[in-house]
């Protein structure tokens, strides 16, 4: 089987720097909320239909600035991550900091 990375996007910015080209929006904390709720619903859909987490090597949360989306939002993403793959596996787990 093909050793996978996991990339999660986080849209949110503080504010648009005019050299990044990268999906990304300026935002309020309700959406930001709402957004980490639909991603951690997202992440259990592929459970659910029997996506192989197993596979999973590699973590990567980019963005936008992953960082802007405050502690509990972070923790929140880190929990479900960490609950449906073996972190045994491991070898590189990142995120993106500004």
């Amino acid at each position: 089987m093909s050793k996978l990375g996991l990339y999660i996007h986080i849209p949110f910015c503080r504010r648009i720097c005019s050299y990044c080209d990268f999906a990304k929006r300026v935002s309020n904390q309700n959406k930001i909320n709402k957004y980490v709720d639909y991603l951690l619903k997202e992440i259990e859909l592929y459970k659910k239909n029997n996506f192989d987490y197993s596979n999973i090597y590699t973590i990567y949360i980019g963005g936008g600035t992953p960082s802007s989306i405050g502690l509990e939002n972070l923790e929140k993403i880190f929990s479900r991550i960490n609950s449906i793959i073996d972190k045994s596996k491991i070898i590189e787990y990142s995120i993106e900091v500004n």
